[in-house]
């Protein structure tokens, strides 16, 4: 399924800088914000999803 979301859209980081915490693994205190945007010349893979 990520692989799908890879292929339509772009993923860009926003304004909003992740604080790292370390856990078993590490992540962001708050997340990670993230702007998703259809890449161009998909607008038809994006109708078949739709459907």
């Amino acid at each position: 399924m990520m692989a799908m979301f890879l292929k339509v859209f772009r993923f860009e980081t926003t304004e909003e800088v992740p604080v790292p915490v370390a856990h078993l693994t590490v992540r962001a205190k708050d997340g990670i914000y993230l702007r998703v945007t259809l890449r161009d010349g998909l607008d038809t893979i994006s109708k078949q999803i739709r459907e």
